[in-house]
């Protein structure tokens, strides 16, 4: 016991490290450390092993302007998948996606050959809370394109 009386950290009573020296590090976010690798740029980054090709609700976002960050990060080719039970929404968001210079929809021989496509109504949240609940969805897949000059 001599050892854990030298030793601030260490409970006397249980041998235990002390709660109000290790709280702390529990609840840090290590990507604050100043030796997390931070890229030079996104054409750096292995964006395969961090953003899987899963659906992205668009219905978070409050403007169009985001989807400039989706096609940043999407490399040519990449698909965005949408779905929401509000037909309003649905169509806004077709209507982003088809104004923007960097997005294509899939071709109606394109969407049945993606089976992620076969998913949104039962692997997503939405899908299945609409489904639950006998509604309707509205769904929308385009395609990263180069930008055109």
């Amino acid at each position: 016991m001599l050892e854990n009386e030298a030793n601030p950290t260490i409970s006397k009573s249980t041998g235990l490290p002390r709660r109000r020296f290790y709280r702390i590090r529990a609840h840090s976010n290590p990507l604050s450390d100043s030796h997390f690798p931070v890229p030079i740029s996104p054409s750096h980054v292995d964006f395969s092993l961090h953003y899987p090709q899963s659906p992205v609700k668009l219905a978070v976002s409050k403007s169009p302007h985001l989807l400039d960050e989706y096609a940043h990060v999407h490399e040519v080719g990449g698909i965005i998948y949408t779905i929401t039970d509000v037909e309003e929404l649905g169509e806004w968001m077709k209507t982003c996606l088809d104004n923007h210079p960097m997005f294509e929809a899939l071709t109606e021989q394109e969407l049945q050959a993606n089976p992620a496509v076969k998913l949104l109504s039962t692997a997503t949240e939405e899908g299945q809370k609409v489904a639950w609940n006998g509604g309707q969805t509205f769904q929308a897949v385009y395609r990263r394109i180069a930008l055109s000059l």
